[in-house]
């Protein structure tokens, strides 16, 4: 148990590193000082840093589904995740929805890269952004807390 723990303090700091790293990308891309010129670079960051957030958040709530509520999946299969996660009262309806529209904008940009469909994800890359928080916050109120 002592291995698992300390992966999952692991893969824990890992998404909330990379939550701060999306919210910072997020500000830059945002800000009315960015030109649109260096937004259009910054495109391709944006949506990196997204993906990284959302694969983090999914091996994190792997593990912690595994030690908490002895629910091994094998795979990461992200949409499962959520819905287990939300079945299992960490997450709320609303959450649980949010994160399924995520996986599947994540899995258009990941799978399929597309420069229009990433500008896209960039324009609601604040909304997933604001979910991910609510996350974080639910997995500290059921009482991980690294």
């Amino acid at each position: 148990m002592e291995k698992i723990s300390c992966k999952i303090d692991y893969k824990y700091e890992k998404f909330t590193k990379s939550l701060k790293s999306l919210e910072r990308s997020l500000r830059i891309f945002s800000s009315p000082t960015t030109s649109e010129e260096i937004k259009s670079e910054l495109v391709a960051s944006l949506v990196k840093h997204y993906e990284m957030c959302f694969e983090a958040s999914c091996k994190f709530l792997q593990l912690y589904l595994k030690q908490k509520y002895s629910i091994d999946l094998s795979a990461n299969m992200s949409k499962t995740i959520f819905k287990i996660c939300y079945a299992q009262s960490l997450i709320d309806q609303a959450t649980s929805q949010e994160l399924l529209i995520i996986v599947d904008a994540r899995n258009a940009t990941t799978h399929d890269y597309d420069e229009e469909e990433a500008r896209e994800v960039c324009r609601r890359v604040s909304g997933y952004c604001e979910t991910f928080k609510r996350l974080k916050g639910f997995i500290e109120k059921s009482g991980y807390v690294l």
